[in-house]
């Protein structure tokens, strides 16, 4: 399964407690942290900014489905026409 990694704001939300993620400062500079208990540590660079979340990477199988509607949809209907957007973003975004 690929996984990826999504920046996610100090201030929005904070790590499940116990465990080791990359941070980023206010200034970008990263590195690890270990946060427990409401408090980061092992911060050598100013309070973290942001985190970030290791998530599952979907795009592959969204990609497929996508395609797949594209084809089986009759031509000219908007969810056909949406679709068909959708996949010339994800060709814009790969090359």
């Amino acid at each position: 399964m690929k996984t990826k990694f999504k920046k996610v704001l100090v201030s929005e939300r904070l790590p499940e407690g116990g465990q080791n993620v990359i941070v980023i400062s206010g200034d970008g500079k990263s590195g690890t942290c270990y946060f427990l208990r409401g408090l980061w540590h092992g911060q050598k660079n100013g309070e973290p900014k942001y985190w970030l979340e290791e998530v599952t990477d979907n795009e592959e199988e969204m990609s497929e489905l996508i395609h797949h509607i594209s084809e089986t949809m009759p031509s000219g209907s908007s969810l056909q026409e949406k679709a068909q957007t959708l996949l010339t973003k994800l060709k814009t975004k790969e090359s």
